[in-house]
């Protein structure tokens, strides 16, 4: 069964209002731990902002990436992968959730997370989704940061 984790991002100027900042850190961390990750985006134009935050970390701890093509495959050896559209993504170790709807393909996945942050229309979709979750017995996992 997919174990699902809640990040809760505080009202810091650090995170709020930028999920693709601490999806850049579990990117890190998950790497760091020989994981695959799938980032599901809200748009193409959302995937293009992300890629470019993922080129812009340090050389020595830089992130390997593709972008997802509903056109062509995506090579199953990208560690991330990052799309709008997922349904054909390669891997299904841990998928990044950063739109405000729940992931058709979640249950494909290892584990699940969903990034909050405080805007009220993603608090509200978040509060939905958690609900999905817990009413269906997912191991969830809340992180307050």
């Amino acid at each position: 069964m997919t174990r699902i984790d809640f990040y809760i991002l505080g009202h810091t100027e650090q995170y709020n209002q930028n999920r693709h900042a601490f999806a850049v850190k579990i990117c890190e961390k998950a790497i760091a731990r020989r994981n695959k990750i799938v980032i599901q985006t809200q748009s193409k134009e959302d995937s293009l902002t992300l890629s470019a935050q993922l080129w812009e970390q340090k050389a020595e701890s830089f992130l390997a990436h593709d972008i997802m093509n509903t056109l062509q495959p995506t090579p199953d050896t990208s560690p991330i992968i990052i799309g709008d559209d997922i349904t054909s993504a390669p891997h299904h170790d841990i998928l990044i959730n950063l739109t405000s709807q729940r992931t058709p393909h979640f249950s494909h996945y290892n584990r699940l997370i969903e990034i909050v942050d405080q805007q009220p229309q993603n608090l509200k979709a978040s509060r939905e989704n958690f609900s999905f979750f817990k009413q269906r017995g997912y191991d969830i996992q809340v992180h307050k940061l």
